[in-house]
């Protein structure tokens, strides 16, 4: 099963034919990563739940909600939650492609969250300007820091990997601004070490995954991210950066 999941993304990556990702996140194993989500995705969502500062009776649109984490904090703040994912298994609200945002009516939503989506797309440009469409503000998530990536040539690489973008937090902005938004604040997330994304080095991983569970670095990191977060030149020893734009 394993290796038909990677198979789906080697075939993308070598035809570009976007039925393959359609494919591979439809495919039963990806439903099954948000049945227990991790820590830190909860923890994501209610920081993202706080920068909102949202107000009762405002819409917020999840696109590539997945396992909608961020739907119990919108709820309990007074939104009302609407969700979007290529994905049946997660019976979203918008079952479509995130693009088709540019055919809603204009302003539709007060929020649009991209929350590590755009890295997973063929064409994020075209998303942030489908979203300028229909929301009037956006908050989005990126990946920074890919680490020992770099050492790729020296170990191997698994085949499964998803971020078919990866920049810098610098290239995001630009991506941001040229699409018609204005950036209002950006800072980093998840100052946790994490060594490696997608190394396939048994010992590296392990060391990685070690990391990302110990519950003592868990607490550490949640500390440091609300002190992190009143300094804007930390965002660039973050592993993810958020973005909160409005036009």
């Amino acid at each position: 099963m394993k290796d038909n999941r990677a198979q789906l993304i080697g075939r993308y990556r070598d035809t570009k034919v976007e039925a393959h990702l359609h494919d591979y996140y439809n495919h039963p194993f990806y439903a099954t990563l948000y049945s227990k989500p991790k820590r830190k995705w909860v923890n994501k969502a209610k920081l993202l739940s706080e920068l909102i500062s949202l107000k009762p009776g405002e819409t917020v649109l999840d696109v590539g909600c997945a396992g909608k984490l961020l739907q119990p904090a919108i709820k309990a703040c007074g939104g009302k939650y609407f969700s979007m994912d290529i994905a049946s298994h997660f019976q979203p609200d918008y079952l479509c492609d995130a693009t088709a945002l540019i055919d809603f009516p204009k302003e539709k939503f007060d929020w649009i969250i991209l929350a590590d989506i755009l890295e997973h797309l063929p064409g994020p440009d075209k998303v942030l300007r489908a979203a300028n469409n229909a929301g009037k503000k956006l908050i989005v998530v990126t990946p920074h820091l890919y680490r020992l990536e770099a050492f790729g040539r020296f170990w191997p690489i698994v085949k499964e990997d998803r971020h078919l973008h990866k920049q810098s937090c610098m290239a995001w902005r630009k991506q941001l601004t040229a699409s018609g938004w204005r950036i209002k604040r950006s800072i980093g997330y998840f100052f946790i070490p994490s060594f490696c994304w997608n190394l396939n080095h048994k010992h590296i991983k392990a060391f990685d995954v070690w990391l990302r569970r110990n519950r003592l670095l868990q607490k550490a990191d949640s500390f440091i991210q609300y002190k992190a977060m009143k300094f804007t030149w930390m965002k660039y020893f973050a592993q993810e950066v958020i973005f909160i734009c409005d036009k």
